[in-house]
């Protein structure tokens, strides 16, 4: 694995070759990490890359054109080695291509590029996804980025917000997922846009948006002052953080979720698959910026 640094007068960021991961976001005039450090006693990752699924499929297993295929949760992209395909001052790109060991539970041909573009106090992670077989393709893609955050018990004057939306006024409707992670579309929560991290808001795993409600996710310090923001243009996102002393939140914008708990469909039948055609090139993006720098 090799690691490769981009930087300007704002931030310092690193990608690791593996899973191409962003894996440290810096900001120099805070001298502050914002990517949570991957500790294993919480988590042993940063950023990784969803693809070709986001979540994961009932019972590991999903069907497409009269087989059944095993995958593990979130797609394999996040555990290979990517090449560096090219690096300048202000921008890296990364690929994987399909391989045998792919093809054993994802039977399609692809490319898959992950770029890393640097601009003033901005990230944009970009991801195309170029069908390279001979018939039509699904997938799913999202981001699984952590960031360093400050949840408490309940909320008070010292517990960090995250807002949702370019309004943080008025309410914004999410659903939980299963103790094995299936969506349970039927259970909504209703939480305010201007939401305290508090440890009780993942005691049952990650939470899922609706569809299209925001384009715009801000961590912010409990006096209001937003230190990161996410701006995207993924349907929906999920939020996660792992166990209730976790120094980290996790905002994830999704082309593409977990199976509902009662889905028995096929591939293509799944919530927002995405189907891409012979030679097709999907593109994606997401922006992290940094406000205080």
């Amino acid at each position: 694995m090799a690691v490769y640094q981009l930087e300007n007068e704002h931030i310092y960021l690193e990608v690791a070759s593996h899973g191409a991961e962003l894996v440290r976001l810096v900001g120099k005039k805070t001298k502050k990490e914002y990517l949570f450090d991957g500790d294993p006693k919480y988590w042993k990752r940063h950023s990784p890359i969803l693809f070709p699924f986001v979540g994961g499929v009932k019972n590991k297993e999903y069907r497409y054109n009269g087989k059944t295929y095993t995958m593990t949760q979130h797609g394999f992209a996040r555990d290979m080695e990517f090449t560096l395909d090219s690096q300048t001052q202000d921008t890296l790109w990364f690929s994987i291509v399909s391989n045998e060991t792919t093809m054993e539970n994802y039977p399609f041909t692809f490319r898959l590029e992950v770029g890393y573009q640097l601009k003033g106090t901005e990230v944009t992670v970009l991801w195309n996804v170029i069908n390279t077989d001979t018939k039509e393709m699904y997938f799913s893609i999202g981001a699984h980025p952590a960031f360093f955050t400050s949840m408490t018990l309940e909320a008070g004057p010292d517990t960090d917000h995250l807002h949702m939306g370019d309004n943080i006024e008025g309410t914004f409707t999410c659903y939980r997922v299963t103790e094995n992670a299936m969506a349970l579309e039927d259970d909504t929560l209703v939480l305010p846009r201007d939401l305290p991290l508090t440890a009780d808001l993942f005691s049952r795993d990650a939470i899922i948006s609706k569809d299209d409600q925001a384009s715009r996710l801000a961590l912010a310090y409990p006096d209001g002052q937003e230190y990161v923001v996410m701006q995207f243009d993924e349907p929906i996102f999920g939020l996660w953080s792992p166990t209730s002393d976790a120094p980290f939140v996790c905002l994830e914008p999704w082309h593409g979720r977990c199976d509902a708990d009662d889905f028995t469909g096929t591939l293509q039948e799944r919530a927002y698959e995405r189907m891409l055609e012979v030679g097709g090139v999907f593109n994606g993006v997401y922006t992290i910026g940094l406000p205080l720098e």
